[in-house]
């Protein structure tokens, strides 16, 4: 997250959805919009916990158990470890909200397709496989999704961490807090 064409502390309120885990530095990403707010700057960051499509996306190591699978970090897949890295990067007042989502598709196959095509973590695992190990991939996804809903059309379940945080008055560090969950 390259912010250097704001300046410190010019802005009330950023947002970033399911972005910062997929920051090469997280850390540096939330340390960027902590200095861009203004005190008592509010940011909200969002995140995935446990969810259906992650589950069929790891069907990659049926075809090439050397492929690693996309994932979310540890650290951004519980709301304690999410709001620890809000506070650690200078947040206070930090909640973690777990927000049920459904993942609507009309078609099994579509929905496979979308997947192995637009979801950038999943283009980049399958990357390397040839056109034969995408056909196996994308039968055993279809496979997944099928055990996961099979009703045509169907949702896939999620749960989205959504973490708000305000900018303190002090510089970013670690330090103890009573942040509450929800």
């Amino acid at each position: 997250m390259n912010l250097t064409s704001v300046g410190d502390g010019e802005m009330s309120h950023v947002a970033a959805g399911w972005s910062f885990f997929n920051a090469s530095d997280p850390r540096k990403a939330l340390s960027e919009s902590w200095r861009v707010l203004q005190p008592g700057g509010v940011l909200v960051a969002s995140s995935w916990a446990e969810t259906d499509w992650l589950r069929m996306l790891r069907t990659i190591t049926k075809v090439d158990p050397a492929c690693i699978p996309p994932s979310i970090p540890a650290r951004w897949a519980k709301a304690e470890s999410l709001a620890s890295e809000l506070e650690m990067a200078g947040y206070r007042d930090v909640t973690v909200h777990e927000v049920d989502v459904d993942i609507p598709f009309r078609w099994h196959e579509s929905f496979v397709d979308t997947m192995m095509t637009k979801v950038t973590q999943m283009m980049t695992a399958r990357q390397d496989l040839d056109e034969q190990q995408k056909a196996l991939l994308a039968q055993y996804m279809t496979e997944e999704v099928r055990s996961l809903c099979s009703t045509e059309p169907g949702k896939l379940k999620a749960v989205s961490l959504v973490g708000v945080g305000v900018k303190g008055l002090f510089l970013p560090g670690p330090r103890t807090s009573n942040h509450g969950m929800r």
